[in-house]
């Protein structure tokens, strides 16, 4: 996969020092320096979120990509289904230290964290680390939730793969959690807006990959939980899985 290229688009009065901050982090030239150049993304800082537009040829269009923690799709897991999920049932219920090792927008996350988690969350993509960064800091963060993520919740942006091996045998987490973005195969289903964009973003990860993050995460953690499509095959035979009408979360202890 060719590097894709991306441009920063400051449309923020209020943060233009941000603006230009995030530009130097991420290495990546303002669109308004190269406005007749073709870019694949733009990454877009308004005064209220950071969001990534997709605009590779022959692409359909779509809105843009953002993190949003006040979701009501996301309120409601949150606020209503403590100790229902499937995933809270799959690490083994609430208030348990877990490292996300694919933090992604940081949904399963904020589950996680929401309901007494303690979560190391690492994400690699730099892009996709500022989007999650962008949203935490967000001003529009309930008061409540705002310090229940600064307390529980923390981002790193690192290989997951170095991190792991980094903290090789400590075992400082109760659970290692890894949902390695996969590719919907199916030719009537399309993937959501998100998964769309993240997946023309980032390089999916090869099989070798994932069967090494499986390893890395046995070596920090007393549980391992992968979250796959509900249909699909694992070379490993987990100790339990848990089933859901679209995905299942398979359970090594």
């Amino acid at each position: 996969m060719n590097m894709p290229r991306v441009a920063l688009l400051n449309n923020s009065k209020l943060r233009k020092g941000h603006g230009l901050k995030l530009q130097t982090e991420l290495g990546i030239p303002s669109f308004h320096d190269h406005p007749l150049e073709k870019f694949d993304f733009i990454l877009e800082l308004t005064d209220t979120q950071l969001q990534l537009r997709r605009q590779i040829e022959g692409k359909p269009s779509v809105g843009p990509v953002f993190c949003d923690f006040n979701k009501s799709s996301l309120d409601f897991r949150r606020r209503y289904s403590k100790g229902k999920q499937d995933l809270l049932r799959a690490i083994g219920g609430n208030n348990k230290k877990v490292l996300d090792t694919t933090a992604g927008l940081g949904t399963d996350a904020l589950v996680m964290a929401f309901h007494g988690c303690r979560v190391t969350a690492v994400e690699k993509s730099p892009i996709v680390f500022s989007l999650l960064r962008d949203a935490l800091q967000n001003d529009s963060l309930p008061p409540d939730l705002k310090e229940i993520l600064g307390k529980r919740l923390e981002v790193i942006n690192s290989d997951s793969i170095d991190f792991m091996k980094a903290n090789k045998g400590k075992k400082k987490w109760d659970v290692a959690y890894l949902d390695p973005m996969f590719f919907v195969k199916s030719k009537t289903a399309l993937p959501k807006k998100e998964m769309a964009v993240l997946h023309d973003l980032l390089d999916r990860p090869s099989e070798e990959e994932i069967r090494e993050l499986i390893r890395q995460c046995r070596t920090v953690s007393h549980r391992t939980v992968i979250k796959r499509p509900l249909r699909s095959t694992c070379t490993e035979k987990p100790s339990f899985s848990i089933e859901g009408n679209l995905i299942r979360f398979d359970v090594y202890v």
